[in-house]
């Protein structure tokens, strides 16, 4: 675990202009929206999280009325006058500056203002952004819009730029508009992992998701599970990659009723384990059965997946189970080739590396597993490779469709984290350079060939 400097916090400041009064519903919802987003960042970073200062809201009494800080500045382009003039006032009445040693600042003022912005260890957001996060804007009403754009700018003020188009609904491009319907990207989470203001939280249940606790519905091949609590679920296959969205229509005693709008279907599950139904949007009252399958409420009931027949290498432990760090994967598991080997990091991410372009890492997604493959994917260079679940032939593609051979690899089990690495390059280089030599050095090379199976 990193060692915690109590220095490196986020400082929320709610700034009210002097002709404004402190309200204690935009201090009650910034509090709010800032510990979910706090939960939020740990689910996305695998255990990681931003520290927050106390109290976790300052305010600050301005020295001018709300219209000055929007109007005082470019007189042709008001688009940032309100976030310059908050941040220098900030700055001049509490020290906040860019490149903080010590603290990653946002500041909320009650003022009109273009945009809000972040960069550099400042945040600002302005009063439109305050009413959206107490729920009083009058057009975008739901607060977990302006919870992402908090999101958003916080994430700028840890140096985390846009995603681009190549990752759009990621939470730094368009994603936090569907808050928290959205992810972060394998190099932001690296960076986020590694940043002096984010600890290691240890399943700390302080900083676990709450949608984490909802509704899951699991049967043999796939699963249905609740997103969070905007009512959105997600059915998805062992089998496949595909994703159904579906809303949730309503619930009773028995069933809650999803419909999918695109393919003018609904659902019923089971509230209680048995049979789910399946109609049509058009005529609910023709359900036809669909699927057998188990119901679960909340993590102890989920833990139940160990006693049914759900295997541990399902998907669903990955979708549903993750969010609650707990170790129901093998997270050490690795395969060995010629020259090199994968290793699985964490729940989603692997890495791979080649004893001979050392120190290059390369980096995938897990996809899905079934019984026979692991099937990974590798969002910089395009293509997929498929691992074979006990060891065997690995295969490529770059098209999902057509497949070819890549490596035979060897399934070794976990890592022995604290041996060094490079020892394994140089065995296995010594074994490359042996192989013509005779039996006993031959029988070298397999214990060299033992000596990295053990420290894989």
């Amino acid at each position: 675990m990193k060692p915690i400097k109590k220095t490196k916090t986020v400082r929320i400041i709610y700034f009210v202009p002097k002709d404004k009064k402190p309200e204690k519903k935009y201090k009650k919802a910034i509090k709010f929206g800032i510990k979910d987003l706090q939960k939020w960042y740990n689910y996305h970073t695998y255990g990681y999280t931003f520290r927050l200062n106390e109290p976790i809201v300052e305010i600050i009494k301005g020295d001018h009325e709300s219209k000055w800080y929007n109007e005082t500045g470019n007189k042709e382009n008001k688009t940032l006058n309100t976030w310059n003039n908050a941040v220098s006032e900030t700055s001049r009445k509490f020290g906040s500056k860019h490149y903080d040693d010590n603290y990653a600042w946002v500041i909320y003022i009650d003022a009109e203002g273009g945009t809000g912005a972040g960069t550099a260890s400042i945040a600002c957001l302005p009063e439109h952004d305050l009413l959206g996060i107490s729920g009083l804007h009058p057009k975008e009403t739901s607060i977990w819009r302006w919870i992402g754009g908090l999101g958003h700018e916080l994430g700028h003020a840890f140096f985390l730029p846009h995603s681009g188009e190549k990752d759009p609904e990621s939470i730094m491009m368009y994603g936090y508009a569907k808050y928290p319907n959205c992810h972060l990207t394998f190099s932001d989470i690296e960076r986020l992992r590694n940043s002096e203001f984010f600890f290691q939280t240890e399943n700390q249940n302080d900083f676990i998701y709450p949608s984490y606790l909802f509704d899951s519905y699991v049967y043999s091949d796939g699963f249905f599970v609740l997103l969070d609590d905007k009512l959105n679920w997600e059915e998805r296959k062992y089998t496949s990659n595909v994703v159904f969205k579906f809303e949730e229509v309503s619930r009773n005693e028995n069933y809650i009723i999803i419909k999918d709008p695109s393919r003018n279907l609904m659902i019923q599950i089971p509230k209680k384990n048995g049979v789910s139904l399946i109609g049509s949007n058009n005529n609910w009252q023709n359900w036809v059965s669909l699927k057998e399958g188990f119901s679960y409420k909340n993590w102890e009931d989920q833990k139940k997946l160990i006693d049914q027949k759900i295997p541990h290498d399902s998907l669903i432990w990955k979708s549903v189970l993750d969010s609650n760090q707990q170790n129901v994967l093998n997270l050490f598991e690795s395969f060995l080739y010629q020259n090199g080997y994968f290793i699985h990091l964490n729940s989603s991410f692997w890495q791979e590396r080649n004893f001979e372009i050392n120190p290059t890492v390369f980096r995938f997604q897990e996809i899905l597993r079934d019984q026979k493959y692991i099937l990974l994917f590798d969002h910089t260079r395009n293509f997929s490779i498929r691992m074979p679940i006990s060891g065997g032939d690995s295969f490529i593609s770059t098209d999902g469709s057509n497949w070819s051979f890549l490596y035979h690899v060897e399934k070794i089990g976990k890592i022995n984290e604290n041996e060094n690495l490079n020892q394994n390059q140089n065995q296995n280089e010594n074994e490359n350079q042996n192989q013509n030599q005779n039996q006993n050095q031959n029988q070298n090379q397999n214990q060299n060939q033992n000596e990295i199976c053990r420290i894989f």
